[in-house]
């Protein structure tokens, strides 16, 4: 397993990023950072994001890099969190309030943007 550090920091500097570790190039552990780092082409190669947490550090890149996928035909992006997480990101980011709900915007045949709930141990 590859992994490459994107950010670690709990804010951003010119020289520190928030936190975003990319797994093998198709996953992103914690959405803080990706889009400003990674270009257009590495971010499509993006699957799967988990989120531990809803603290703006972990989740300012997700819309972005959402918004990125459109044009890009049957290529979803699944968000993982628990429940907690999930519930928080449909009521207070994609809620066509803030940002929109990709849950609803189809990319070609599929949703931009799908959650699945990872169970507490």
């Amino acid at each position: 397993m590859r992994i490459e550090v994107l950010g670690c920091h709990g804010s951003e500097t010119p020289k520190a990023n928030a936190v975003g570790f990319l797994l093998d190039d198709h996953i992103l552990l914690e959405a803080g950072t990706a889009s400003s780092v990674l270009s257009m082409e590495r971010q499509q190669k993006i699957k799967h994001v988990i989120i531990s947490h809803l603290h703006l550090d972990h989740i300012k890149s997700l819309p972005f890099i959402a918004d990125n996928r459109i044009g890009e035909e049957e290529n979803s992006l699944t968000v993982y969190g628990i429940q907690d997480v999930i519930d928080g990101l449909k009521t207070h980011l994609f809620n066509d309030s803030i940002w929109p709900d990709f849950t609803r915007i189809e990319n070609g045949k599929t949703p931009l943007l799908l959650f699945h709930h990872i169970k507490k141990f």
